[in-house]
C-alpha cells in the first residue's frame, strides 16, 4: 500500500508539471500575439499617413518634373519605336510620308536599302548620327550618306561602295555608340562615319522625355542607361509618387 500511495503521488506531480508547462507555452503564445497586434495597430497610422501623402502627391501632380519634351512631337510616333537597348529607334519596313517626304526603312530599321551579305569587292561604310544624318525633310536618295555612296561609286569603279544610313533623329553620340556596339559591328563596316552636335548637350528630357518616365529627370543617356540595371530603384520609381518626388 505505501508503494501504491507513492506512485499515485508521483503521477499527480507529473500531471501538475505537464499542466504548468502547457500553461507556460500558452502564455508565451498569447504574449507574442499581443505584441503583434500592438505592432500592427502602431503601424496603421503611419501606413495611413503614407497612403494619404501618396494620394495627395498624385492628385496634385507634385511628382511631375517641370521639364518636358518640347522637341519630339507626336509626329515622331509615326517613325520611331521604343527600344530596350537604345531607348528608341526607327521602325522597320517603313514606307510613309513624313514631314512632306517619303521615308522608307529596311527590315533592320535603317534608312537604306536591304543589306545582304558583304561581298569581297564591297567597301562598306556605316554612317551614324542624328537628324542631319537621318535626313529630315529630304528624300532617302538625298541624304548625305546616299550622295556619298553615289559619288564614291562614280569615282572608283574597281569596287562596290555601300554607305549604310543608320542615323536617327534626336540621337545622341551615346546612342550611336551603343548602336555600333550592339548592332552596327554585325554589318561588317570597313569605315564608320560619326556625326553629332547639339543633342549631346541636351538631357534625355529635352529630346524624348515624358513626365511619368525616368527620362523626364534630365539625366544624361549614360546615367539613364546605367539606372536600368538598378531594378529596385526603377520598380520604386514606377510605383511610388513619393519616391519620384524624393528622387527628383
Amino acid at each position: 500500500m505505501p508503494m501504491n500511495d507513492a506512485n499515485r503521488t508521483g503521477d499527480g506531480e507529473d500531471r501538475r508539471d505537464s499542466r504548468c508547462a502547457g500553461d507556460g507555452r500558452t502564455s508565451r503564445r498569447s504574449r507574442i500575439k499581443q505584441r503583434v497586434k500592438l505592432a500592427v495597430f502602431a503601424l496603421l497610422p503611419a501606413v495611413a499617413l503614407i497612403l494619404f501623402i501618396e494620394l495627395f502627391v498624385r492628385v496634385f501632380g507634385l511628382d511631375r518634373p517641370s521639364m518636358k519634351s518640347p522637341f519630339l512631337t507626336p509626329e515622331f510616333d509615326a517613325i520611331i519605336q521604343d527600344d530596350d537597348r537604345l531607348f528608341f529607334s526607327l521602325k522597320p519596313n517603313l514606307n510613309c510620308k513624313w514631314l512632306g517626304v517619303t521615308v522608307t526603312t529596311n527590315s533592320q530599321g535603317l534608312r537604306s536599302a536591304a543589306i545582304g551579305p558583304k561581298n569581297a569587292r564591297e567597301f562598306r561604310i556605316l554612317s551614324l548620327g542624328e537628324s542631319t544624318t537621318f535626313g529630315v525633310r529630304i528624300e532617302n536618295d538625298q541624304t548625305y550618306s546616299a550622295v556619298l555612296e553615289s559619288e564614291l561609286q562614280q569615282r572608283d569603279q574597281s569596287r562596290t561602295y555601300r554607305v549604310i544610313n543608320a542615323g536617327v533623329s534626336a540621337y545622341s553620340s551615346y546612342q550611336s555608340l551603343k548602336y555600333l556596339e550592339y548592332r552596327g559591328l554585325h554589318l561588317e563596316p570597313d569605315m564608320v562615319l560619326f556625326y553629332h552636335e547639339i543633342n549631346d548637350f541636351l538631357p534625355t528630357t529635352i529630346r524624348f522625355g515624358k513626365w511619368d518616365q525616368e527620362s523626364s529627370l534630365g539625366l544624361t543617356d549614360r546615367q539613364l542607361d546605367e539606372s536600368k540595371q538598378r531594378t529596385l530603384h526603377r520598380r520604386l520609381y514606377s510605383l511610388s509618387a513619393i519616391y519620384r518626388v524624393i528622387y527628383n
